[in-house]
């Protein structure tokens, strides 16, 4: 048996990669972002439908469904089993400096990106069934891809680069580019290999591919699979069986002596069997859900029940290093062997209210789920507060100003009370205008029949009726951002809680999402009101 991996030739400078555009500044940068978002969806359900399989697909594939012209007739062959005169082998695809073959499956694929747009335009021409599935022409479909993957600006402190090779880093449709591509190539080795190295079985999944093949041809096989890439930027590299052993994701391919072949989970010599700690702050499901999907994966890769029960063994084990008493495999196990239900409810009582995201606080949230469930409605829960949040950065720290989709709080200086708002925009923008407002406005109430009109009239911002009605100064060097928000109307939910946190307020209202009153001594005991405070001080 053996492996082979894709790697790409020779290490760029780091200029071929990026280029520095120190010219694209503020609302340019902005709206190109948001063309990029409104149209990155359109395109990727477009394409995942050309490959024929979904956006998230992990790409397996054989000959066979590449149509390759004599391969067909090799799959009917008795599966699991090879002969003396063949070996097992995998090859792995990588782009960019090579590396040692453990690092090869965590690497991204870096593909030339015009020839990958010419054959995706290619698969669209030829499909027949595109104009059933969108109204878009291919040209259409083509200057929106290609507006998508050009567009790969980022910001690194200060300075704003384009990305010149390979797909944009994080962008969803990357990797089903690097499908599209990966499919094209390997369809075009299958269809000119040689005979005499062509295998037997060729399964692909992202940048691994086992295949077997008759023995002493793996070399041959990859100078050809590295000859048909135009480009240079993709190649093959392979690793053979070792004593009848081959890793592939995480399977071990064990070869017996006559033949056939078993399989066992493969864990690397650097794996430390470190999995989720029991005493963790984490819902006690996704600690039971640790173990499901370890003892899952022990049922349906080991293919033999002596080392099905070797696998369980060691898995309890190292659980048990981790904190994980003996009761919690003992419920995994009672749940896994519990009948599933039939589906015969109603269709009245299978309908969910709705699901809601809440943050994971033990002994809280779990009340919280129980009290939601028997009102139909779903829960999820997240972490809080996790240390990727509190030490990892990656990105440049904006300043308040350049900040969007945010809830601010605007004080004043004559007295203790706030303003708190929501914008879509950024701060700045918003907080301009509240300045603007305030400054074109009459002057402030001296007499009492002044101060009397003042009150019956109600500007557009309720900080410039607190400035005429008050003789107030508002201190618009202290006004700053205090919380972020894409969703808008949870952004609405989000400045009514800092509403009802921040009494007293300038505020006309309780802001556009009306708040229950349950949720005031919540509220209160988390950060007490300033009125509270100075009436108690009085």
């Amino acid at each position: 048996m053996g492996r082979q991996h894709f790697e790409e030739g020779t290490k760029q400078p780091p200029d071929r990669y990026l280029e520095e555009r120190s010219q694209l500044r503020g609302d340019a940068r902005q709206n190109a972002g948001g063309r990029f978002h409104r149209r990155h969806r359109k395109c990727m359900f477009v394409l995942a439908a050309a490959r024929g399989t979904t956006a998230q697909s992990a790409g397996c594939r054989s000959p066979d469904e590449g149509k390759t012209p004599g391969f067909q007739h090799q799959q009917r062959r008795k599966k699991g089993h090879t002969t003396a005169e063949e070996g097992q082998g995998c090859y792995d695809t990588a782009s960019g400096q090579r590396k040692s073959d453990s690092d090869y499956g965590h690497r991204r694929l870096r593909i030339k990106v015009p020839e990958t747009l010419n054959i995706i335009k290619d698969r669209l021409l030829a499909d027949t069934d595109l104009k059933n599935r969108t109204k878009l022409q291919v040209e259409d479909i083509m200057e929106l891809l290609t507006f998508i993957v050009t567009t790969t600006y980022f910001s690194f402190r200060g300075n704003i680069y384009q990305q010149r090779f390979g797909t944009a880093m994080g962008s969803p449709v990357s990797p089903v580019l690097a499908n599209l591509f990966m499919e094209w190539l390997e369809q075009q080795a299958m269809a000119t290999a040689p005979v005499n190295c062509r295998p037997k079985l060729w399964k692909r999944y992202v940048d691994d591919i086992m295949e077997i093949i008759r023995q002493g041809t793996q070399h041959e096989l990859t100078d050809h699979l590295n000859s048909i890439d135009p480009t240079g930027s993709i190649k093959f590299t392979h690793e053979e069986e070792d004593q009848g052993t081959l890793p592939f994701l995480d399977t071990l391919l064990v070869r017996r002596e006559d033949g056939t072949v078993k399989l066992l989970v493969y864990r690397k010599k650097t794996h430390t069997d470190q999995y989720l700690d029991f005493n963790s702050h984490h819902p006690l499901h996704q600690k039971l859900g640790v173990i499901r999907t370890l003892m899952d994966r022990s049922k349906t890769v080991v293919t033999e029940e002596t080392d099905r029960q070797q696998e369980v063994k060691h898995i309890k084990q190292a659980l048990s290093l981790c904190g994980y008493p003996d009761w919690t495999f003992k419920r995994v196990q009672h749940q896994s062997n519990k009948p599933k239900p039939k589906k015969e409810k109603k269709k009245e009582e299978q309908k969910s209210k709705g699901m809601i995201i809440i943050p994971y606080v033990k002994g809280i949230t779990e009340t919280l789920e129980r009290i939601f469930r028997k009102h139909a409605i779903a829960t999820a829960v997240k972490p809080k507060t996790t240390l990727r949040n509190l030490l990892v950065h990656p990105k440049d720290r904006l300043e308040d100003s350049s900040k969007t989709d945010c809830v601010y709080k605007i004080p004043c200086k004559s007295c203790d009370k706030v303003y708190i708002g929501e914008t879509g925009r950024t701060f700045n923008t918003r907080l301009e205008e509240h300045k603007k407002e305030a400054q074109n406005s009459k002057g402030s109430a001296y007499t009492r029949s002044q101060k009397k009109a003042a009150e019956q009239t109600e500007n557009k911002s309720a900080v410039t009726d607190h400035i005429h009605r008050n003789n107030c100064v508002i201190d618009w060097e202290g006004a700053r951002v205090i919380d972020r928000e894409e969703n808008r109307r949870t952004r609405w939910i989000k400045e009514a809680v800092w509403i009802r946190k921040s009494v007293p307020v300038m505020n006309r209202d309780e802001g556009g999402y009306k708040l229950s009153h349950v949720w005031d001594g919540i509220l209160a005991a988390a950060t007490p009101p300033t009125s509270a405070i100075s009436s108690s001080k009085k």
